[in-house]
């Protein structure tokens, strides 16, 4: 039964190189290292559970952020063969901590090189641009949703600089996640500006106003209860 579930997935995978869907192959080697034949397999050959993790996880930082991207990600940061101490899987944990961490990541990654090597081995040599292009893609993609929650306005220039791009390609880039609606950002060309920050009805508006008394007023009502409270204790 185990052989035809590593056949099943060996298919899916060949199937969707072809379709360059990084997500669906990440799940498909996740699928292949849950086996319970792999996980017994202590070898670096592709038989063994240290190959398939490697390419899950290869292919989970290539693959769009969404929900499921997210969760796996933070799933599998916490697998525990990853806690080993053990050299050749080390750089895949801290790759997994960089993309579960909201801090800026530099690209290239401080891990690229073993990144690279795993990459040539599984994602083919005819889409090798292609998958280089889809990490320098994703890094840019998760340190402007890092800016978009320490900034609610930015110079466009400073942000290029902490990013390592040019004014054009962070124009690109959040053009391609706000038309996905992945972010929401505004850029102000002229002025050189993007903003974060999303404009606020006057509903939403009159509703946190009306928050805000609701929890004075409860502050109050608490506090007359104490002093009341100390009066009849020390019969005041």
């Amino acid at each position: 039964m185990q052989d035809l579930k590593l056949r099943f997935f060996g298919l899916l995978i060949e199937y969707h190189l072809q379709e360059k869907d990084a997500f669906e192959l990440a799940q498909d080697y996740h699928s292949i290292y849950q086996t319970k034949c792999v996980l017994e397999d202590e070898s670096a050959e592709p038989t063994g559970w240290r190959h398939n993790l490697k390419s899950c996880v290869t292919f989970l930082l290539m693959a769009k952020h969404s929900p499921g991207q997210s969760d796996m990600l933070h799933r599998l940061v916490l697998d525990d063969k990853l806690d080993r101490l053990d050299a050749d899987l080390a750089p895949w944990k801290h790759m997994l901590t960089q993309f579960t961490t909201t801090e800026i990541v530099r690209y290239p990654l401080e891990d690229q090189e073993p990144l690279n090597g795993q990459l040539k081995m599984v994602g083919t040599e005819a889409l090798w641009e292609h998958w280089q292009t889809m990490g320098h893609t994703r890094t840019t993609q998760h340190n402007l949703r890092v800016a978009a929650k320490y900034y609610k306005r930015i110079h466009t220039a400073r942000l290029g600089n902490l990013l390592g791009l040019s004014t054009d390609e962070v124009e690109e880039h959040l053009s391609t996640l706000v038309g996905g609606g992945d972010l929401f950002a505004k850029i102000d060309r002229p002025a050189g500006i993007v903003s974060f920050q999303k404009p606020v009805t006057s509903e939403e508006t009159l509703s946190d106003w009306a928050s805000d008394v609701a929890s004075l007023l409860t502050l109050v009502e608490r506090t007359c209860h104490l002093i009341n409270k100390e009066n009849m204790i020390h019969k005041i």
